[in-house]
């Protein structure tokens, strides 16, 4: 797990803290491209970290699957609002290539989460960058011409 070890030092935890995160992501997939880490309509019980390849996320539309983001390397998977609210999610995310992720449990994560401080200010700022992507990508789609965003 030394991928997920050298995001965490990078981002401020200690050896003792990254090793109690490493404690939960105990189990490694590798998907093919094109298959999935998670499908609409089930409730996502999840969460990965992405160590080697990529994800998208993307709906599936009357007249097509519109892609709402990608995840790359060195970044958390999961369907976040089913996720949290353990209802059923209306994304997919599908691997763009072989996809290499640690995943834990939401159990194994919530424990962790609300036993440590630093998961928290983790998971905040993972959320925080994801937001102001988002927020970028929703800009760019109602404010900028199809031509502006592509040159």
């Amino acid at each position: 797990m030394q991928t997920l070890t050298n995001y965490l030092s990078e981002n401020g935890l200690t050896e003792t803290q990254a090793n109690k995160i490493n404690s939960i992501f105990n189990k490694v997939i590798v998907i093919e491209k094109d298959e999935f880490f998670h499908k609409e309509n089930q409730i996502c019980d999840k969460i990965g970290f992405i160590v080697d390849g990529m994800c998208r996320y993307f709906y599936h539309t009357e007249k097509e699957d519109v892609t709402r983001w990608i995840g790359l390397k060195n970044e958390f998977v999961t369907s976040l609002s089913s996720f949290i609210t353990q209802n059923p999610s209306l994304e997919n995310i599908q691997a763009i290539k072989k996809t290499k992720i640690f995943v834990a449990s939401k159990k194994n994560w919530e424990k962790l989460y609300l036993d440590n401080d630093f998961v928290r200010q983790l998971w905040v700022k993972s959320i925080e960058n994801n937001y102001t992507g988002i927020e970028n990508r929703v800009f760019n789609l109602i404010a900028v011409t199809a031509e502006e965003r592509y040159t």
